[in-house]
């Protein structure tokens, strides 16, 4: 495995695991009548275990790192919010209006994502990381 594969790896795997870790926080505090606790602490060990077998092993965190991580989730997420990719999947919109609204703030969300991911990239390079 070549490295952009591992780093795209550990990116969407790490991302799970933060993701399931604050749901298992949650569910603790709460208390789990329906057994999720226990499925979710079991699906990240076999996480952690993706993540040994690719050789990424637990490291202190980067807050900057897991920002530029979520923020290629979130671009993909916006990509497939624009209307003509989400009327494909949930039907046309009920006015020209409506479409364009979402298009601006769909644009807009790409604009400060961006600038989110460039500044955590130049706050990591001041950092030295």
């Amino acid at each position: 495995m070549q490295s952009q594969h591992v780093r795209y790896l550990k990116s969407c795997l790490e991302t799970m695991d933060e993701t399931l870790e604050q749901y298992e926080l949650r569910l603790e505090k709460k208390g789990d009548p329906r057994n999720t606790l226990k499925l979710i602490r079991e699906t990240r060990k076999e996480i952690r275990r993706f993540l040994a077998r690719i050789g990424v092993h637990p490291e202190k965190k980067d807050v900057y790192w897991e920002i530029i991580t979520s923020c290629v989730f979130f671009e993909n997420y916006l990509t497939d919010m624009e209307p003509t990719r989400f009327q494909k999947s949930y039907g046309r919109l009920d006015s020209k209006d409506e479409e364009e609204t979402i298009e601006r703030y769909v644009a807009g969300l790409k604009e400060k994502i961006a600038k989110l991911e460039k500044a955590c990239k130049a706050a990591r390079r001041v950092r030295g990381e």
